[in-house]
């Protein structure tokens, strides 16, 4: 019998809909049929996929914003909104179920629980909050900025996921992370079939690909100098229109280039500067930079490329960033735990630039710099956090030399899935 999976991906951002697609593509191998419901970025992304059953839209939930940075305020301020639009996202859920008559549901931050229970199926989810519990109890020098976001959202998210769902696929970044509790159960990186290692540009380093979330709390995207010999792809963002109109000017030595920066903010230390980054390991050398961060990006990016001015290409949104990634020397993402899982299953040297407030973000650039594969930084810090990664390329990329190589973890969510559903497949 054909095992029927329905999908509910959050589409605020591209990281849960590029997670949920590497499963998905396992599942459709294995003869599974999936329906994904979704929401804003979530919808484009799936558009067009022939091999879906179907693409339902639901309403969006997103957090508060204040200046543009997450807002803890201004997310508890919305909480009748939300649960309106909670209400409305069962109902859709719940005619999906009826018509698509699935054996599991999965759900990847959507918090939709009441349908699959009153039609008696398994709810699987992909989720990994209890690492950031463990990591921030592990530490001590986490800023104080991430806490209201980690008390009132990941704690929250983790407290719902150890009670509620009957799995939880948990992606680790670690390889030594193999630890499991209540429903958690541990699987590698979850990333496209086409991850693998690549190697550096022969002779002089040349490419860098910014690949930065896809969200409203995105970081922007502006040089204030230029980088000769060195092309720069920026994925996911057009470069607005006065941006361009200072970039146009780089040809005037006199001129000043856009540098996104805001009053309030201070300069901070690079983070992640270790003479020998795989001795180093835990120790403690955060520049607390995300206190630092600018705002987020004011409106969603258009598709395709849009300027190609002196070396560096602003692409819109790119559904297959993966060709973009392989041909970089570098990447610099922000803390999204799907794009440095991508980063790191290519072996890529990476600047991690986490949201300023969010937890998650900064426990995923905290252990890429313990792994002693990519620095962080603040956004204000990003050209230089860049130029210090390329003169450190070699030590990064030796730490690489010291991981153990992982297995996707999508092959082990999709075996998970379908055994849970009754298929008991094998993936791969």
């Amino acid at each position: 019998m054909t095992q029927r999976v329905l999908f509910l991906v959050n589409g605020l951002g591209l990281g849960n809909s590029t997670r949920c697609h590497a499963v998905i593509a396992e599942l459709l191998a294995a003869g599974a049929e999936v329906e994904v419901v979704t929401s804003d970025n979530g919808l484009w992304f799936f558009a067009g996929e022939k091999s879906l059953a179907g693409v339902t839209p639901i309403p969006s939930l997103h957090y508060g914003q204040k200046g543009g940075r997450i807002s803890i305020g201004a997310t508890l301020g919305q909480a009748g909104q939300m649960l309106s639009a909670l209400r409305r996202v069962d109902a859709v859920v719940a005619a999906a179920i009826d018509r698509f008559r699935p054996q599991v549901v999965v759900a990847d931050s959507v918090y939709c629980f009441r349908p699959a229970r009153r039609a008696g199926l398994p709810l699987v989810a992909l989720n990994n909050s209890d690492i950031v519990g463990r990591t921030l109890a592990r530490l001590r020098d986490w800023p104080p900025s991430i806490l209201p976001q980690f008390l009132f959202v990941e704690l929250a998210d983790y407290l719902y996921h150890r009670n509620v769902p009957d799995l939880v696929i948990s992606p680790r970044l670690d390889p030594a992370d193999r630890s499991e509790s209540g429903p958690f159960r541990r699987v590698g990186p979850i990333v496209r079939r086409d991850c693998r290692p690549t190697g550096p540009s022969a002779g002089r380093l040349k490419r860098v690909a910014i690949m930065l979330s896809g969200s409203v709390f995105g970081s922007r995207v502006a040089f204030r100098r230029r980088h000769p010999g060195l092309h720069i792809d920026v994925l996911g963002r057009p470069a607005p229109d006065e941006q361009g109109k200072r970039m146009s000017a780089l040809g005037d030595p006199g001129s000043e280039i856009s540098v996104t920066r805001w009053p309030d903010e201070a300069p901070a230390g690079l983070a992640g500067d270790q003479s020998d980054a795989r001795k180093a390991r835990g120790a403690n050398t955060e520049g607390r930079s995300e206190d630092s961060q600018g705002a987020g990006w004011p409106r969603p990016a258009l598709e395709g490329p849009t300027s190609d001015t002196e070396g560096v290409t602003y692409h819109g949104k790119v559904r297959d960033s993966l060709r973009l990634l392989a041909e970089a020397d570098l990447v610099v993402v922000n803390g999204g735990f799907s794009a440095v899982s991508e980063a790191l299953m290519m072996a890529k040297p990476m600047v991690v630039i986490p949201v300023p407030r969010h937890a998650e973000q900064w426990v995923n650039g905290r252990i890429v710099r313990q792994l002693g594969v990519g620095v962080t930084a603040g956004e204000a810090e990003l050209e230089d956090a860049m130029e210090h990664a390329l003169a450190r390329f070699d030590d990064l990329r030796a730490g690489y030399r010291d991981l153990p190589v992982q297995v996707n973890g999508s092959l082990q969510a999709a075996d998970m899935i379908l055994t849970l559903a009754g298929g008991r497949r094998r993936c791969g």
